[in-house]
């Protein structure tokens, strides 16, 4: 019998207490192996493997593990099943099913696909569907900060998308909720760089890249959301989004809840769920985009995706100005050119160092009511202070982030950023 495989035991950790709560509980369910292999060019392979598996036919189990290389007699086929259900192994592995915040092994810790984050845990975690996820790194956090850091300071649009990527990790930590940002404007603005610029927090601005199509289905966008819990989804162009769906995909986006499956057995599925900031953009509003269904948009759509301009008036698209060169053409392709030289450690870096200072809910918490007692008029009803305290965690992330020498900006101009989004979205929200 040819295989080699390095085994652990493996526990699972639970959806969620309810949808739209931020903590995650052991469910302790799911038990398993963790298989470890070389295939025939010595590419390490890794295939969780659920302890029902093994009870069942022998020949499905090897079926799945020989198309990764992993060779196996078929005449000791119930030999392998045989002695993974014997394997005593003392090492542990936690499958999470989310990226962002867990508490595993008595440690919160921030998961992604390639590192796990924060205090040390006996416990190797495993990130299930990480091959799909988009995290990718390349330079170093200097690199980015003198490249695409450098060039979106001064421009207010650039720096609200880029601190709403730092948002993500912020929102479990302040007991916050999941929402977005929309810019929307005419084609050849800079909408799309400006989505690049808030990607390569994350992974590769470019294309393809961390930037995902709005044009997905649900099941699509449900992996995604999960793939990007408390760091950032990025979506482009929601005029590819079919407008019956569009209410469905914003209410589910931000509500943090997948659909509700059933097994092959009949038994339910407990439905994805994920913590979101996410950021888009599209040539039209979204309160357009709804209203091409034949639908009127509700307020509580608009409030989880909130329509920013994608023009700041001043004859540069996005820009502020037209940069070092005088020209918004040249700053945009030097922004496209920055985010896929130096991407995705930005992101990674914000969370290493939040943890390190100590940052605390409450510190988020004291930035965003002071932005919001700034910033929101008198008399507002709850519905603008809502939308205040989503730009206030945007502002809040931003100027930690300054704060903690992640991005080169000046102080406050994060948070100058979201206080001219919060009158710009006031101007065109009459409709409330």
């Amino acid at each position: 019998m040819k295989w080699r495989a390095g085994v652990a035991t493996l526990g699972r950790w639970c959806k969620s207490e309810s949808p739209g709560r931020s903590k995650f509980l052991e469910s302790g369910g799911d038990w398993g192996l963790w298989l470890r292999w070389r295939d025939g060019d010595r590419r390490i392979h890794g295939r969780l493997v659920a302890s029902a598996a093994l009870h069942g036919d022998p020949a499905v189990l090897c079926q799945s593990l020989a198309s990764e290389g992993l060779h196996i007699e078929r005449s000791k086929q119930c030999a392998l099943a045989d002695y993974l259900n014997g394997a005593d192994v003392s090492e542990r592995v936690t499958r999470v099913e989310r990226t962002g915040w867990h508490s595993i092994g008595g440690h919160e810790v921030f998961v992604l696909p390639t590192e796990t984050i924060g205090a040390y845990s006996a416990e190797t975690v495993i990130l299930d569907g990480a091959s799909n996820a988009p995290y990718e790194t390349c330079g170093s956090l200097e690199d980015w900060r003198d490249s695409v850091g450098a060039l979106a300071s001064g421009h207010v649009l650039p720096v609200i998308a880029i601190s709403a990527a730092f948002a993500g990790p912020l929102i479990h930590v302040a007991d916050g909720e999941s929402g977005g940002t929309h810019l929307y404007g005419q084609s050849s603005t800079g909408k799309t760089t400006t989505l690049q610029a808030a990607a390569s927090v994350w992974g590769r601005g470019g294309t393809p890249g961390y930037v995902r199509a709005w044009r997905a289905t649900a099941n699509g966008l449900e992996g995604a959301a999960a793939l990007a819990t408390d760091t950032a989804l990025v979506l482009d162009e929601l005029s590819v989004l079919d407008a019956r769906e569009a209410a469905t995909a914003i209410y589910g986006l931000s509500n943090g809840a997948g659909k509700q499956r059933a097994m092959r057995d009949g038994s339910l599925r407990e439905p994805k769920s994920w913590r979101l900031s996410f950021i888009s953009s599209g040539e039209v509003p979204l309160e357009t985009k709804l209203s091409e269904g034949k639908g009127r948009a509700r307020a509580g759509q608009l409030l989880r995706l909130l329509d920013i301009t994608a023009d700041r008036g001043l004859g540069f698209g996005v820009f502020d100005n037209g940069g070092p060169q005088g020209d918004a053409g040249a700053l945009s392709r030097a922004i496209k050119s920055a985010a896929i030289r130096a991407y995705g450690v930005a992101g990674p870096e914000f969370v290493r160092r939040i943890i390190a200072k100590r940052v605390t809910g409450d510190d988020v918490r004291t930035m965003v009511s002071e932005f919001v007692k700034d910033e929101c008029p008198a008399g507002a009803d709850g519905q603008v202070e809502r939308v205040a305290h989503r730009l206030g965690l945007i502002a809040a992330a931003g100027e930690i982030a300054i704060g903690i020498g992640v991005v080169p900006w000046k102080a406050g101009e994060a948070r100058r950023a979201a206080a001219w989004a919060l009158r710009a979205w006031l101007c065109s929200a009459a409709r409330f």
